[in-house]
């Protein structure tokens, strides 16, 4: 378990599920008591260094209130997702080539 602050709020992240031989990792996270998520990543290798990845949200507002913040944050990861493949190829890039150098 772990937590993540943002602005006034504050998420309580908890990994439900971490698998890699069967490439299933899950993550479920509660939202200051009003909204939770459940993360579902996939990963299956696609032959040499590539990796396909499907990662599934699932919001859940726990007040009506948070009804509007579920749709602005599911509105944000889908335009997040290139930024995030973007920084995790980076990051195995200089991996690679840190390993190389060696």
């Amino acid at each position: 378990m772990f937590k993540v602050p943002k602005g006034q709020f504050t998420s309580v992240w908890v990994n439900t599920a971490f698998d890699l031989a069967a490439g299933h990792i899950q993550y479920a996270y509660v939202l200051n008591d009003a909204m939770t998520t459940l993360i579902d990543i996939h990963l299956t290798r696609e032959g040499g260094q590539k990796t396909a990845v499907t990662v599934v949200y699932e919001r859940t507002a726990l007040v009506p209130e948070a009804n509007e913040h579920v749709q602005v944050f599911a509105n944000e990861d889908a335009v997040a997702a290139k930024e995030w493949s973007d920084a995790i190829n980076s990051y195995f890039a200089k991996l690679r080539t840190a390993g190389q150098q060696k």
